[in-house]
């Protein structure tokens, strides 16, 4: 059995989502006309690696290579804690540099995918694995792709050839609701979040 697993999360878990970083994002996606959501939750223990969590950073390039093999896009800009990248190229070969048998570098915190001034896609690295987090997201790093246009068959495909290169699996697929109803008081306390 593989422990290099994820899990797909198809739109919003309405008692989990209100309360997650998803929440606390979804503004700043739908400002950007980006309403579908797809959650790609990497499992952060590996056994082989140890007993620290893990950022399969290999994982993450091979699934946004497909992923972005099923946009029509331009320009893209990766944001890296204080770096910025302008391509996949430039993540990779910082990776490389950076990585070593005791180091794990961050994932990056947001990508942003353009078409000329238009936004087709945009990534937001959700991180529970200092806080634990509710399931099915405990201990892992969960990157939410906000989208115009999903094709679920497609971005399945996607994570599936990206799992075959890096020797991983989807353990779990699940489906929630397309649209996340958000209290004024949750708002509230989403947006103290993103302030802190």
């Amino acid at each position: 059995m593989s422990h290099n697993t994820i899990k797909l999360i198809w739109g919003y878990l309405p008692t989990v989502d209100d309360r997650s970083f998803a929440a606390a994002f979804l503004p700043i996606a739908a400002q950007a006309g980006l309403t579908q959501r797809v959650a790609v939750v990497f499992d952060t223990y590996r056994p082989d690696k140890g007993p620290d969590m893990y950022f399969d950073w290999a994982l993450l390039l091979a699934l946004l290579r497909q992923a972005l093999s099923l946009l029509q896009w331009e320009s893209i800009s990766i944001d890296q804690d204080e770096k910025r990248f302008n391509s996949l190229e430039e993540l990779t070969r910082f990776y490389e540099t950076w990585a070593g048998p005791d180091l794990d570098p961050n994932p990056p915190r947001t990508i942003r995918v353009m078409a000329g001034n238009q936004a087709v896609g945009l990534m937001i690295t959700e991180d529970y694995t200092g806080s634990g987090g509710p399931a099915p997201y405990h201990d892992s790093l969960t990157f939410s792709f906000y989208l115009k246009h999903l094709d679920p068959s497609q971005f399945r495909e996607s994570c599936r050839i990206a799992c075959v290169e890096q020797g991983a699996t989807i353990s779990e697929e699940i489906t929630g609701v397309p649209v996340l109803r958000i209290s004024m008081w949750r708002k509230l306390v989403n947006m103290l979040r993103r302030m802190f």
